[in-house]
């Protein structure tokens, strides 16, 4: 019997560690999991935007809940006002030193856009998701 649960707990184990997200090691990392997160924007799928990046967002789980449903909520105001979203495009990609990086991202609507900002801090090899930012504040795409 000790031995089933053994290896049961092995399994376990290795299928946990499956599930679990690889860590952002490269710049290329950071972009795909930008793309990622903004293919579920295009689907209106905002769970799955902050699915995407709570493997790597310290954050507790309560609140990063929280600001997924604050996204979906002022999101279904904004529909109404702004339209459908239409396409997505990179807007940005900007550099501070070697441990800060802002990938910024245009969501175009039917008559309107959002921006999105992924601000990401090394604090020594991997990459941690420090701040996601949606607006409408066209005027600092141009800063």
């Amino acid at each position: 019997m000790k031995r089933i649960f053994v290896i049961a707990f092995c399994v376990a184990c290795l299928w946990v560690q499956q599930g679990q997200a690889q860590p952002l090691k490269s710049i290329d990392d950071l972009r795909d999991v930008t793309s990622k997160a903004m293919g579920y924007v295009v689907t209106g799928d905002f769970a799955a935007v902050f699915d995407t990046m709570a493997p790597y967002w310290p954050l507790p789980e309560s609140e990063l809940d929280m600001l997924s449903m604050q996204t979906l909520s002022q999101r279904n105001m904004l529909g109404q006002r702004f339209g459908d979203t239409v396409g997505i495009d990179m807007a940005s990609e900007k550099m501070v030193g070697d441990s800060i990086m802002r990938i910024t991202y245009i969501e175009k609507l039917d008559v309107h856009l959002i921006r999105w900002v992924f601000t990401f801090y090394k604090p020594v090899d991997e990459w941690l998701v420090n701040a996601i930012v949606w607006d409408d504040d066209i005027d600092a795409l141009f800063y």
